[in-house]
């Protein structure tokens, strides 16, 4: 949308009389018309065709597959961080459920281990696992 208003300030409107770097021209665009014509058969014939409706529109084709290129990869960078998120939330519910159950068949006990209470096994898993509070809220 832009480039349509500068196109039509560059190629429709004159410039000042007055004053101003384009006062000897009676279009904006003549400075560069002058020197491409200076330039040379094949580089005239370069900027011809550039100026060509087909390759304006091969042009906004390109740039439009760009953008919808990179906004899908930024959509599915999204989904895969909250499917990462529901992996993390899986595996912390899974160990808690781990560590209730050995509480609950009062754990192993060789070699000299004590028995360890509930609150005691629950605090000793919100110690070890410290990111476990700050994913459970996700």
């Amino acid at each position: 949308v832009v480039f349509v208003f500068i196109g039509l300030v560059i190629f429709n409107f004159t410039p000042s009389k007055l004053c101003g770097p384009f006062r000897d021209y009676e279009r904006f665009s003549e400075p560069f018309t002058e020197v491409i014509n200076r330039s040379g058969v094949f580089k005239k014939y370069i900027v011809d065709n550039i100026r060509t409706t087909s390759v304006f529109i091969i042009i906004v084709i390109l740039v439009a597959l760009v953008i919808y290129y990179y906004r899908s990869l930024a959509a599915s960078r999204e989904v895969m961080i909250d499917l990462l998120k529901e992996q993390v939330r899986n595996e912390m519910a899974g160990k808690h459920m781990l560590a209730m159950r050995q509480v609950e068949t009062g754990g192993s006990k060789k070699n000299g281990e004590k028995k360890v209470s509930k609150r005691k096994m629950m605090r000793r898993q919100s110690t070890m696992h410290g990111f476990a509070n700050a994913t459970a809220e996700l």
